[in-house]
């Protein structure tokens, strides 16, 4: 058995002890396997089991990448709002702003629309050699190419 990762029940499993819901006693052995082989289980100097500082860094990376996946598809959506027009281009700030700027990071928002892009939703479109022309579309649509100028 190979688990490379904290399931979505293995993470609330983790929760409920953390919070004291359940005793890490209760475990099913199936759950206490698996979290032993991610490295969440083992024993402190009196020979009991607890968890491990382990446990705690995989829950905060578990809920992390739950967030970002809620916000893609928040932003999935924003965006079919967003974008009417075939070919239409949006900038990345004006996404943010639209999904709440007080509600996520600018960083948030950049990560969510870059899972949508390998996904195949969408596609970014540079319109010249800078970031600051980077723009973004439904991968259906087409967009213009870039025109890409030398200065001087």
């Amino acid at each position: 058995m190979k688990i490379k990762e904290l399931t979505p029940t293995l993470a609330t499993t983790v929760r409920q002890v953390l919070d004291g819901k359940i005793h890490i006693t209760q475990l099913s052995a199936t759950e206490a396997t698996k979290l032993t082989l991610l490295g969440c289980l083992g024993l402190d100097n009196k020979g009991k089991i607890e968890l491990t500082p382990k446990a705690e860094k995989l829950l905060t990376k578990a809920n992390k990448q739950a967030r970002e996946h809620r916000l893609a598809v928040s932003v999935e959506l924003k965006m079919t709002e967003l974008l009417t027009e075939p070919g239409q281009l949006i900038k990345h700030r004006a996404v943010w702003e639209a999904m709440g700027r007080d509600d996520y990071t600018r960083n948030e928002v950049l990560i969510a629309l870059r899972t949508l892009r390998s996904a195949g939703f969408l596609k970014n479109i540079k319109k010249s050699n800078n970031n600051f022309q980077v723009f973004w579309t439904l991968a259906s649509d087409s967009a213009e190419p870039a025109d890409f100028q030398v200065n001087g």
